[in-house]
């Protein structure tokens, strides 16, 4: 292991564990709802300062993962590459991800961000019914949803 790895760390983290940093907020509060909540958050951490250098969250529900945004405070270091490629290790389902523009970009940007990496807008529950109940997609379709692969065929049954 060189000493660059050994100053930096990421971790898997309780959502309430970052509550209290300046850089940190809770996903209720960025108006996801609250069926999500608690979150895990994968979050880099500068050991020489235990400064927060990004983050991003999932949630395991089952048949399907839900995943958050990402921040990445410290642009241009590499960070968010590391950061999806050690959460997406924790996840073996599909995806599913809400829309929620992040300060200084648009839903358009980020609609199109989420497309490049493979995600299709979910218009209607059919397009989810293997992975999640009506009840529950009625309480996350309040924000743009798409589902990363694997899709679902279409005409294929639960």
């Amino acid at each position: 292991m060189g000493w660059f790895e050994i100053l930096k760390r990421i971790e898997v983290v309780p959502e309430e564990s970052l509550q209290d940093l300046e850089e940190f907020v809770l996903a209720e509060e960025k108006g996801y709802p609250s069926i999500l909540h608690p979150l895990k958050i994968v979050a880099d951490f500068d050991d020489e300062t235990d400064k927060l250098r990004a983050y991003t969250s999932f949630r395991d529900f089952g048949k399907f993962f839900f995943t958050g945004n990402t921040y990445v405070f410290e642009k241009g270091k590499g960070i968010f590459p590391k950061l999806m490629g050690f959460r997406n290790k924790l996840i073996d389902k599909p995806k599913i991800t809400l829309l929620n523009p992040l300060e200084g970009t648009t839903l358009e940007r980020l609609a199109s961000g989420v497309k490049k990496i493979g995600g299709i807008e979910i218009t209607n529950y059919s397009q989810v019914d293997d992975i999640m109940e009506e009840s529950m997609y009625s309480k996350l379709n309040v924000l743009p949803m798409y589902r990363y692969p694997p899709h679902k065929k279409e005409g294929e049954e639960e």
